[in-house]
């Protein structure tokens, strides 16, 4: 898995304990496998990282983490440490914050999508004219955006969405 999220999770059951573990999934889906018919309460996202590399990193915050702080069982990720501790040990990891959907503003949200986009047809399209491809950028954002709110671009996705555009609008091929 060489890129992810690194996070940590909290459970009302494990007042005195949080999970440290890393995925390829957002923290709040990992968050969501699990919760289990085992658990009485749900795994709440306290930090999370986007971030390459995440095995090295999770080795290392899980070093630095049983240094600080005790790991009651070697073959769990599960850490008694100080919530400020927590912050701090985290702060040092590379990685950019993740922050949940519901906290991302709109504008923000369309300027990540339209950034992602750009960088798909850019990539099947390097010799493209600028102008021609910002144009359909933006048709094939709005179809993606209409078709799922906040959905991953992928090269499939684009490709489709790319060809309704043409066909809606006058726009010459790039």
């Amino acid at each position: 898995m060489p890129t992810g999220y690194i996070f940590v999770l909290s459970n009302p059951l494990y007042t005195e304990h949080v999970l440290v573990s890393a995925s390829s999934k957002t923290p709040l889906e990992r968050a969501a496998e699990l919760y289990t018919d085992g658990l009485l309460y749900p795994f709440s996202v306290v930090s999370a990282k986007s971030v390459a590399n995440i095995e090295t990193k999770l080795v290392s915050l899980h070093k630095l983490m049983g240094k600080f702080g005790e790991r009651p069982n070697p073959d769990k990720d599960f850490f008694k440490i100080h919530p400020e501790l927590i912050d701090n040990l985290f702060d040092l990891v590379d990685g950019e914050k993740w922050v949940p959907p519901s906290e991302v503003s709109p504008e923000t949200s369309w300027a990540n999508l339209m950034e992602k986009v750009g960088t798909i047809m850019k990539s099947e399209n390097p010799k493209a004219n600028e102008f021609q491809l910002n144009k359909l950028k933006m048709k094939v954002a709005s179809i993606l955006k209409t078709r799922g709110g906040d959905i991953e671009p992928t090269l499939e996705l684009v490709r489709e969405a790319t060809e309704i555009a043409r066909r809606e609008v006058a726009v010459v091929p790039v």
